[in-house]
């Protein structure tokens, strides 16, 4: 699950960097958490 965990970081550090250009996908990351962290429970 580390991968995914690095994915997770790297995207909320490219959001960061972004987000007054893209607010959306900013936005949307906690949902992606969420998803992510309910696998991670499953598995």
């Amino acid at each position: 699950m580390g991968n995914i965990l690095d994915v997770l970081l790297k995207s909320q550090q490219l959001a960061n960097q972004n987000n007054t250009k893209e607010l959306p996908y900013y936005f949307s990351l906690p949902t992606i958490e969420i998803s992510i962290f309910k696998a991670y429970k499953v598995l």
